[in-house]
């Protein structure tokens, strides 16, 4: 069944909560290598999981800034006919509202804003970004659905990366994926401390990929921080000082592990391009080497801070903050200098009227 609305919350309203609210970001184009395969492979997985681990949840696409000369999410994705568990909803934001942004036509996507459009407009009882490369554990999964989540606890884990040739077996049953993740995972993004003065021991390291909320608090912190700098690297670690700021308490699972497809567009890789004459150490040093443990003795010795933090990076052409700034924000925010609220109550174009697709709708949505 698929019928369209507008995001009118008399018409989105269900007399039972969903328990989990995923929020997905993504567009039909060739990020990393075609953007929808990934999608879908990680969708697959995704709705097998929910049903058997009997999770309330719903999924909002928010499939932002279309292109024209190609299928909408909407039309280019396969989805469930029927479900006892999920719900499904696509948002559709149009080209005028990207075009409100600095450097809009140097990227078609900004993160920060495509994601807080749906987390703004979740019915979950908690809320969390999910990227449309990622792969949940069956830990994961087992430990959302004993639904003992607490209202005031930010909830995060680690994320590994993994080999890319897993989307060469799409007809595999998911506990055969899963095998397969943990048994080809080529980076393992150890979280670890800063070693800023000034800054509290939280352990960061590609955080985005899973911060599992309240949807209560992520209504309270106003979301991502929709800076006019667009996709911003560091938007996912300013909300782990936003939340420190507001009290939130921060739960880092052991032992449970999330799963990333690698693709062509990889972060890692932007990063590496930061290092001086990388392009000529790289053929004689495996990539493999400038791991987790590599930029921590780097962070000890004070390193980055001569090599990184104060180097200028830009992606997409788009130059960004330096690490340096980064860290004298996240010290105002700890230091109650500035808001740990970022954005204004407008907040993923909220007071915007959005065209919206229901998918699918589960058992308990009625």
């Amino acid at each position: 069944m698929l019928s369209k609305q507008e995001n009118d919350p008399s018409l989105i309203k269900t007399s039972v909560p969903p328990y989990l609210t995923m929020v997905t970001p993504s567009r039909n184009d060739d990020y990393g290598g075609g953007m929808v395969p990934r999608l879908q492979f990680s969708l697959d997985i995704l709705f097998e999981q929910l049903e058997k681990y009997k999770i309330e949840s719903e999924l909002i696409l928010v499939d932002y800034n279309p292109p024209q000369d190609r299928k909408s999410l909407k039309d280019a994705l396969r989805f469930p006919r029927k479900s006892e568990y999920i719900s499904v909803r696509i948002l559709e934001v149009p080209l005028r509202f990207h075009k409100r942004w600095l450097y809009y036509q140097h990227s078609p996507i900004h993160r920060s804003q495509a994601m807080n459009v749906g987390l703004s407009r979740a019915r979950g009882q908690f809320s969390v970004v999910r990227m449309s490369d990622i792969i949940w554990s069956e830990e994961l999964l087992s430990f959302i659905g004993s639904k003992n989540l607490e209202k005031n606890t930010k909830y995060r884990c680690t994320r590994c990366d993994v080999d890319r040739a897993i989307m060469n077996y799409p007809n595999w049953p998911v506990s055969r994926n899963l095998d397969y993740c943990k048994a080809n995972t080529t980076t393992r993004m150890v979280k670890m401390k800063y070693y800023v003065k000034g800054l509290p021991a939280l352990l960061l390291n590609s955080d985005g990929d899973f911060q599992l909320l309240s949807t209560e608090n992520f209504m309270w912190l106003r979301g991502y921080w929709e800076t006019e700098v667009m996709n911003s690297p560091n938007v996912d670690g300013l909300l782990e000082f936003c939340a420190f700021a507001a009290g939130v308490k921060d739960n880092l699972l052991k032992d449970v592990y999330i799963y990333k497809i690698e693709h062509d567009e990889a972060y890692k890789r932007r990063v590496l391009l930061t290092i001086p004459f990388f392009d000529k150490l790289g053929r004689f040093i495996p990539t493999s080497f400038f791991g987790p443990f590599f930029i921590k003795a780097a962070r000890i010795l004070g390193l980055t801070r001569i090599f990184y933090d104060k180097r200028m990076m830009k992606i997409r052409g788009i130059p960004q903050p330096t690490r340096s700034e980064y860290y004298d924000m996240c010290k105002k925010i700890i230091d109650h200098e500035i808001s740990y609220v970022l954005n204004g109550p407008d907040w993923g174009l909220s007071d915007e009227r959005i065209e919206e697709y229901v998918i699918l709708k589960a058992a308990w949505d009625v």
